[in-house]
């Protein structure tokens, strides 16, 4: 539940209920007991201005957030990587495009291509010179296991 949401217009009656609406079906849901005085200074929390803060930050927490997105975007690639080999096994022979996968995967081509390619260059996964029409029309490379690469079938 989105609780950091801000009134658009003024601290208005109508806004604090609709805070107040918002903050007790969602202490209902997790099981939370409140008196009348703690739910105020929740409103009142939430009505607060948000204090600017400036766009770019250069300081130590700009340095930890880079690392940290970085840590996960390495970790989601590393998963990518393992459900995308789980996909060209389950496809065996026939091998599968790019699209395939992603469309299987249920992510964005673009970073299945890239996640394609480093398998390609590591020897895991070979490309073939045949193309196999998409269901939108376009052609793309199939691409199988190496493991399959000597036993070819066409699908």
């Amino acid at each position: 539940m989105n609780l950091a949401t801000r009134p658009q217009s003024g601290n208005t009656e109508r806004e604090r209920e609709r805070i107040r609406f918002q903050l007790c079906r969602y202490w209902r849901s997790i099981g939370k007991t409140w008196f009348d005085d703690e739910l105020e200074r929740a409103v009142n929390e939430r009505l607060k201005p948000t204090a600017t803060l400036p766009l770019f930050d250069t300081g130590e927490a700009a340095k930890e957030s880079r690392a940290n997105a970085f840590r996960q975007s390495e970790r989601a690639a590393g998963d990518r990587r393992y459900a995308a080999l789980g996909v060209f096994r389950e496809a065996g022979t026939a091998g599968a495009t790019r699209a395939e996968v992603s469309e299987r995967l249920h992510c964005q081509q673009s970073s299945i291509c890239r996640t394609v390619l480093e398998l390609i260059q590591s020897g895991e996964l070979v490309e073939l010179p045949q193309k196999r029409t998409s269901q939108f029309g376009g052609a793309g490379s199939v691409v199988i296991l190496r493991e399959f690469a000597g036993v070819r079938h066409c699908g």
